[in-house]
């Protein structure tokens, strides 16, 4: 693996976190040296989504259509969510949607979640997402019916949540997966999740203008923490003047496997020798 590292015209890396955490001791497994003498030829290329599956405008799960340019149907699927989940019907509420997995931010979820409430949020949070919050949640669909919804978690609710959810909560993506966060941009609702690994790559903690940012950050896995967090991202969402810019922001990010794609072979043309003249005689020669 070292010499392949010391002799490669280029070393590609999923993430540009981890380009640098390569580079010391606690994250280069030894390899360090060799990476921070490659530095030029390290090149991060991030993951991707398949747009044909998350994609507003054409999601056979949906009931109306959206894109960035035409919004409108994304408050559609907001009140058809809220409906169809026995929540009321008032698209000015911020609905704030749990999606899987919740395994790392479920402690302070469930702590925390009452007092969340107060703030006039509804909440989906679908069966099954961690067994630390079954229990708390269920409690609260009890006491806040009107607040709190509780459906089996399907394919098609999935999609529909990220349609028509002001705010999604999730942990970091692992092992370099973000499909769910990217596909939280494609749908237009703002990503909650816990700073670190490679979600600085993809998120930028959002500004309270909404002018900037992509996203909000919990800085630790506290209560504390976690109910800031969603506090802000409530009250920053509410600004309704700014939030279809906003939304057109995270939803024309180019996340595609085909970006992804175009990328690639832009790096392997650079390690190409150009063609010469000479090049181009042979080969009809050998035509």
């Amino acid at each position: 693996l070292k010499a392949g590292l010391v002799n490669a015209d280029m070393i590609l890396l999923p993430s540009h976190r981890m380009s640098l955490d390569v580079r010391t001791a606690e994250g280069g497994y030894g390899f360090e040296g060799v990476m921070n003498a490659r530095v030029e030829e390290t090149t991060a290329l991030l993951p991707g989504i398949n747009h044909s599956v998350w994609n507003p405008a054409t999601d056979m799960f949906l009931s109306m259509h959206f894109d960035a340019e035409q919004q409108g149907g994304k408050n559609s699927c907001k009140a058809q969510l809220q409906h169809q989940l026995e929540l009321p019907v008032q698209l000015d509420k911020t609905l704030l949607g749990l999606v899987p997995p919740c395994s790392e931010l479920a402690p302070a979820l469930g702590t925390v979640a009452r007092r969340l409430l107060r703030a006039d949020i509804q909440l989906v949070a679908p069966k099954g997402l961690d067994p630390r919050l079954d229990g708390p949640l269920d409690e609260l669909r009890e006491s806040f019916p009107r607040q709190v919804a509780r459906p089996e978690l399907t394919d098609s609710l999935l999609h529909q949540l990220l349609a028509g959810a002001d705010l999604v909560a999730l942990d970091r993506p692992v092992k370099f997966d973000g499909e769910l966060l990217m596909a939280a941009y494609r749908y237009g609702t703002f990503p909650v999740l816990l700073q670190g690994g490679f979600v600085g790559d993809l998120v930028v903690d959002m500004m309270t203008d909404l002018e900037s940012g992509t996203g909000f950050f919990i800085d630790d896995d506290s209560s504390k923490a976690v109910l800031g967090t969603l506090r802000r991202a409530h009250a920053t969402v509410r600004k309704s003047a700014e939030l279809e810019a906003a939304r057109r922001r995270i939803m024309t990010l180019d996340s595609s496997w085909e970006a992804k794609a175009r990328k690639l072979e832009q790096l392997y043309a650079e390690l190409l020798p150009p063609t010469t003249d000479d090049d181009a005689d042979v080969a009809d020669e050998t035509e």
